[in-house]
Formats: C-alpha cells, sequence, structure tokens
C-alpha cells in the first residue's frame, strides 16, 4: 500500500509543480509585456518632447515671420506714400505747365 501512496504522492507532486510552472510562465509573460508598454511609453515620451521642440522652433520662427512681415507693411506703407507724393507732384506740375502755357 506503502508504494501506490508514494506513487499518489509524487504524482500530486508533479500536477502541483506543473500548475506552478505554469504560473510562472504566465508571469514571465506578463513581465514581459509590461516591459515592452514600459520601452513603448519611453519611446512615445522621446518623441513627444522632440515634437514639442520642434513646435517650439517653429513658433519662434513664426514670431520672427509675423514680426518681419510687420516691418515690411511699414515699409510697403512708406514707399507708397513716397509713390503717391511723386505723382502727385508730376500731376501738379504738368497741370502747371499746361495752364502756363495756355494762358501765355
Amino acid at each position: 500500500m506503502e508504494p501506490t501512496y508514494q506513487n499518489h504522492q509524487t504524482s500530486l507532486d508533479y500536477s502541483r509543480l506543473d500548475r506552478i510552472e505554469v504560473k510562472i510562465d504566465k508571469l514571465t509573460d506578463c513581465m514581459i509585456a509590461i516591459a515592452t508598454a514600459e520601452e513603448k511609453l519611453v519611446s512615445l515620451e522621446h518623441s513627444r518632447l522632440s515634437v514639442e521642440a520642434e513646435l517650439k522652433l517653429q513658433k519662434d520662427a513664426s514670431v520672427v515671420l509675423v514680426r518681419r512681415v510687420d516691418s515690411l507693411q511699414e515699409t510697403v506703407g512708406s514707399i507708397k506714400r513716397v509713390f503717391w507724393l511723386i505723382v502727385t507732384a508730376v500731376v501738379t506740375i504738368a497741370t502747371g505747365a499746361q495752364l502756363t502755357g495756355v494762358l501765355s
């Protein structure tokens, strides 16, 4: 009777060890999945920081361009005023010359 009990006990021990091994395998798979997820999160964080830095550069460049456009608008406004002053002076001189020629 003793060998049967021992065989039964050994069988139970192997069964128990198999269940423990399956649980350890599942835990290992979970740890690998967590490590993979962590690597992805780190990669995403690096990407986010890179995009954030690029966005800041674009924003700074945009501010510079806006300032430059404002400056050019002032320059173009001044050029337009000078142009119309010259046109007005030429028209005035031409009209004066015609009136002088007509009156003389």
